[in-house]
């Protein structure tokens, strides 16, 4: 896509601009974990630790617990927690929970496609995609700790899994790379690096300006009502499900 005198839209990631528009005393989806019977076994899962290049090598087949984690609008989702990092099962669930409650904070259609989601020990950047979200707990803690942004993190990467296969490389009227070329800019920095992300970069400024504007500073709204608005207007015009959110603020977007 072109890009307008002054480069992306945001200097960084927006998981850090839109930082904490998702809130632990928000609403969420999730019901109960409950360990799985037999309580551990062997999976097949992607760690970032396995310092083998490329990302397609760091695969392995690992023993870990596992946990049915459910939610109150109908989805479940195998939860496998690294036994070799935590080796006791009543930690391994307390971790489970944990991100499972997160997760069911998050808009209903990112969990479309979720099926699994890994638990490691760790500071590695979290994982999106195969039907899986991949996170590490030393990671999570910097997110929720630090920067004020682990669901504003965990959204990110449930795009990956559960919109870009249906939404990212669409082409022709209407389409996502018509939003793209329309707004003729890069969201973030991020995304203007890797344009494989500017789904996944668009979608947390979509949520704070259209179901969190009042968790959204006045600069940040006008900038993306402003400049991106084309991919806003397409998000707006799929009617996802969105709930556990609030009602979307606003007419759907016209451009």
């Amino acid at each position: 896509m072109s890009e307008p005198e002054g480069g992306p839209v945001f200097n960084e990631g927006t998981i850090f601009v839109f930082a904490n528009i998702i809130r632990s005393t928000d609403t969420t989806r999730f019901d109960k974990v409950a360990a799985q019977d037999p309580a551990s076994g062997q999976r097949l899962v992607f760690d970032r630790r396995i310092a083998v290049p490329p990302a397609q090598n760091q695969w392995d087949t690992i023993t870990v617990w596992l946990f049915n984690a459910t939610f109150t609008d109908g989805f479940t989702v195998e939860v496998q927690v690294n036994k070799a990092d935590f080796d006791d099962q009543a930690t391994a669930k307390t971790k489970a929970e944990k991100f499972a409650e997160a997760v069911g904070r998050l808009p209903k259609i990112l969990r479309k496609e979720l099926q699994t989601m890994t638990i490691h020990a760790g500071s590695e950047l979290f994982g999106g995609g195969n039907n899986g979200l991949v996170i590490y707990t030393d990671q999570a803690t910097t997110y929720e700790v630090t920067w004020k942004c682990l669901h504003e993190a965990l959204a990110h990467e449930l795009v990956h899994t559960s919109l870009d296969a249906d939404h990212k490389d669409t082409q022709g009227k209407d389409s996502w790379t018509e939003a793209e070329t329309e707004d003729g800019v890069s969201v973030s920095t991020y995304s203007e690096v890797d344009p494989e992300e500017d789904l996944a970069e668009s979608f947390v400024p979509y949520i704070g300006v259209r179901y969190r504007p009042d968790r959204v500073s006045d600069t940040n709204k006008d900038k993306a009502l402003g400049k991106i608005l084309h991919r806003i207007a397409y998000f707006d015009a799929q009617n996802f499900d969105m709930s556990p959110l609030p009602p979307r603020v606003g007419p759907p977007a016209i451009v």
